[in-house]
């Protein structure tokens, strides 16, 4: 099939072990794609809010497919209920090609705009059209005597259709990966985003390993059809590209799932840690809240933890400016001073911690100049590290600079 001419034929052999758990791998990924909120095997590739990722999906499906094909149990039957040997490769390779396609069509989608990533769909489609037609007349004039491809077919005209075969589909990987890995590695280069620059570099992986493919394939061909025995370790090297590319695929696709779940748990974690401050701190002053605190943060989305963790910690430093009218002039210093001994990290936290805590201890607003803030950071993500930091502060360190700080008030002249 790929090229793994002396692949073993039992049951239990490592390669074919491994194309199921390749199958399998990628099955899983397809479908837990397709199950996400919007998604659709037939959703247009741009939509009102920009490129979708339509192109993307149905590449991951179509790759599921041919990794299913892959295995030769599965190819191996549906070539006997069929009665045409090598039937199931040329629908396997068909396939790949249509999801080559569609995966330089979702690297076109994000880089350039609707319109220059539509133009030329008409030759595109010919050129599939053609490669296909290829494919399917080779196999049936060439009439191969093994369900595995990539043995000789006889000789003569079979030779021929053979070169023809193999020629067509080397000739499309080599440029179907040359395109994906220059395109992927110059988005990459530009784009902002880490999580789609992660997923490119996957992707640009992917296409190397379709390039390597077409290259090593090519030269296995070849050597098969002059009756030469290809190296062993050329059939490593193809099944190795193949694997590459069936991983690379699956990490293209899953990698900003990955990330979005990673985002989830830590914003999530977050608010859990967050909630007992905010609730104490709620009291000062409700008008504050710009929305009730989350009732149950385990049904709550990525972008609905982060904009509900980001909401309270903006409330919690509000709340704290209250609190420095409780307080004298000199007690964030103070604060500070108490915990000098602390390893560095901890210490700016434990002081504010503490700050806070002889704050909430008050009930009215101290007599004379007021107490400064503690340093909120200088942007969203500062200012909720921060905030977290804060909120994960044992209270046993905080009472104790709350102490201090409350027998300091008491010799502050008033």
């Amino acid at each position: 099939m790929w090229g793994d001419v002396e692949r073993p034929r039992c049951s239990g052999s490592p390669v074919l072990w491994l194309a199921m758990a390749l199958a399998i791998g990628l099955w899983s990924v397809a479908v837990h794609r397709a199950l996400q909120p919007g998604q659709s095997l037939l959703r247009p590739a741009f939509s009102a809010d920009g490129p979708t990722d339509a192109h993307n999906l149905r590449c991951i499906w179509l790759t599921a497919a041919v990794a299913t094909l892959y295995v030769r149990p599965v190819s191996e039957s549906i070539d006997a209920v069929v009665g045409i040997r090598g039937f199931t490769a040329a629908v396997m390779f068909s396939l790949l090609i249509v999801g080559s396609s569609e995966l330089l069509m979702a690297l076109r989608c994000v880089t350039l705009p609707p319109n220059e990533a539509r133009r030329g769909h008409r030759a595109r489609a010919v050129a599939i059209v053609t490669v296909v037609g290829l494919l399917v007349l080779s196999v049936l004039a060439g009439q191969p005597e093994y369900a595995d491809v990539t043995l000789r077919w006889g000789s003569g005209a079979s030779l021929a259709w053979m070169a023809l075969f193999w020629g067509s589909w080397t000739l499309w990987c080599g440029s179907a990966g040359l395109r994906a890995a220059i395109a992927a590695s110059r988005y990459a280069g530009t784009v902002p985003n880490a999580t789609t620059r992660t997923s490119l570099r996957f992707l640009t992986v992917g296409g190397v390993a379709l390039l390597a493919y077409a290259a090593v394939k090519s030269v296995v061909i070849t050597l098969v059809i002059v009756d030469e025995p290809p190296p062993a370790g050329l059939s490593m090297v193809t099944l190795a590209a193949v694997t590459v590319m069936g991983v690379a695929a699956g990490l293209t696709s899953t990698w900003p799932l990955i990330v979005e779940a990673q985002q989830r748990r830590q914003a999530v974690r977050a608010l859990r840690e967050v909630e007992p401050l905010w609730v104490r701190m709620s009291s000062l002053d409700e008008d504050l809240v710009l929305t009730p605190f989350p009732y149950d943060t385990s049904h709550l989305d990525a972008r609905a933890a982060s904009v509900a963790l980001y909401r309270a910690c903006l409330e919690i430093a509000d709340w704290m400016l209250i609190l420095g009218e409780r307080l004298p002039a000199g007690a964030w210093e103070h604060a500070q001073a108490t915990v000098a001994d602390q390893p560095d990290p901890d210490r700016h936290l434990q002081a504010a911690a503490g700050w806070i805590e002889a704050g909430l201890n008050r009930e009215t607003i101290w007599p004379g100049a007021h107490s400064s803030m503690p340093e909120l950071g200088e942007d969203a993500e500062a200012l909720q590290r921060f905030i977290t930091g804060v909120a994960a502060v044992n209270r046993v360190g905080s009472d104790c600079v709350a102490r201090s700080l409350e027998n300091r008030m008491q010799e502050v002249p008033r």
